[in-house]
């Protein structure tokens, strides 16, 4: 014989999903405390990176990589994996890919808008965004920068040791 499932009253759905929401116990406590000390502790480290600078964060001269390029670069690959399980699903006509198609579209849009940030936050001097950004002068947010100064940029470049990273090859004794 065959079991049959009992009718549930849209009511009793109702409860059921929103259990969970509604009546917490201490371990949601808990996590909450958890995830708000992590919170904190993201804000400060960002506050400390704009008051002292981008060497807290291992990029200085003559290092190019560090934690916000690989943080970028896995953000970016992520949002790609989401891409390709979505085409994969739809190229291949499953009827069951719907939920996982949709949670895939998701992820890829979560994952772009984070690995969008790190830019951002790469800058270092982020009040500085508005001189990268093409924006209109009228509120001269555009330094005042003429041939002149592009000449003297270039000249003065011209002049830094930049070989093996900016160090000087050291003076060997007889030579």
């Amino acid at each position: 014989m065959a079991q049959e499932t009992p009718i549930l009253s849209d009511e009793q759905v109702n409860r059921d999903v929103l259990r969970p929401i509604l009546e917490t116990d201490w371990r949601f406590y808990v996590t909450f405390t958890v995830l708000g000390l992590i919170v904190l502790w993201g804000l400060f480290a960002f506050s400390w990176q704009l008051l002292v600078g981008m060497g807290v964060m291992g990029l200085t001269q003559g290092i190019f990589w560090g934690q916000y390029i690989i943080d970028f670069v896995f953000w970016i690959g992520l949002s790609h994996s989401g891409t390709l399980i979505s085409a994969i699903l739809r190229v291949t006509h499953a009827e069951w890919r719907r939920p996982i198609t949709r949670g895939a579209e998701v992820m890829t849009v979560f994952t772009l808008s984070m690995g969008a940030l790190y830019p951002l936050i790469h800058l270092g001097r982020n009040w500085r965004f508005y001189y990268i950004m093409p924006y209109p002068s009228e509120r001269t947010l555009w330094p005042d920068f003429r041939r002149q100064h592009l000449l003297e940029a270039i000249v003065a470049y011209q002049k830094r040791d930049r070989r093996y990273g900016g160090i000087k090859e050291p003076a060997v004794a007889g030579r």
